[in-house]
């Protein structure tokens, strides 16, 4: 998911020369984990980069539009889903997998699956269609 990607500059508080690169493209890095050894070396004077502001609540545009799908997803945004579940005498499905699985140890992946057949111009209405099949990935 394009989403997922993230990047992150990483800036030495001290001037030196690069002596090892402990990771490489797609490694998974723990927290805590050297990502690069640095020989400390007085070289001089050099250009001080001001640190550019990060706004660390700001949410891309594309990111926010999927966090508002998956919103649309959940229960407490569907009422009257819900009610006619209950109505029916049946549970939530995502209160079936709670009863069944360790508490979290489900990590519900897909809420935006849609079937393999829905075409171009259902897909605007893809949330609904997709709530309707009881898929729950994880």
């Amino acid at each position: 998911m394009e989403a997922m990607k993230m990047e992150h500059v990483i800036k030495a508080d001290i001037a030196g020369i690069v002596k090892k690169i402990n990771v490489s493209p797609d490694d998974i890095v723990v927290e805590g984990h050297a990502l690069i050894l640095v020989l400390k070396t007085d070289l001089g004077e050099a250009d001080v980069e001001t640190e550019d502001s990060v706004d660390l609540d700001y949410i891309r545009p594309d990111l926010k539009e999927a966090y508002a799908r998956h919103a649309y997803t959940l229960d407490e945004n569907r009422p009257e889903a819900v009610a006619k579940r209950y109505g029916r005498g049946f549970r939530m499905p995502r209160e079936n997998i709670a009863q069944l699985v360790d508490k979290g140890s489900f990590k519900e992946y897909g809420p935006l699956v849609v079937a393999h057949n829905i075409n171009a111009k259902l897909m605007k209405s893809s949330e609904r269609i997709r709530r309707r099949m009881g898929l729950y990935p994880g």
